[in-house]
C-alpha cells in the first residue's frame, strides 16, 4: 500500500505539467490527480552462482503489474503500460571479517 504523498509526484500531472506535455507527435497529457492504495502486485526470482567463497554471479527477472489510480494515470495509459518488466545481471563480492578480540 502506498499513500497519496508517494505515488503523486510520478502518477499525477499539475496544469502546468499538462501544458507543457505535448511532444513530437504525442497529444497533451490531461490533468491528473493519483491517489494512494494499492500500488502494484507482481512476482520475481533470481538465479546465482557461487564461483568461489568470495565471488558469486547472478540474473534476476520480476514481472510487476500496476493498479489502482497509478495504473490510471496518463501517463500509464496514454505513455506507458500497467506491465513492468525488469530484468539484469551482476556479479557480488563477499568478505569475511575476522573479530579484533
Amino acid at each position: 500500500m502506498q499513500s497519496t504523498n508517494a505515488v503523486s509526484p510520478y502518477f499525477s500531472i499539475t496544469a502546468a505539467a499538462s501544458t507543457g506535455s505535448t511532444v513530437a507527435g504525442l497529444p497533451q497529457l490531461p490533468v491528473y490527480s493519483a491517489t494512494g492504495g494499492l500500488y502494484s502486485y507482481g512476482a520475481g526470482g533470481k538465479i546465482e552462482y557461487f564461483i568461489n567463497e568470495h565471488w558469486s554471479a547472478y540474473a534476476f527477472g520480476e514481472y510487476e503489474r500496476l493498479t489502482g489510480s497509478v495504473a490510471d494515470s496518463p501517463l500509464v495509459t496514454m505513455r506507458g503500460s500497467p506491465n513492468q518488466l525488469s530484468a539484469g545481471l551482476g556479479v557480488a563480492y563477499s568478505f569475511i571479517m575476522h573479530p579484533l578480540w
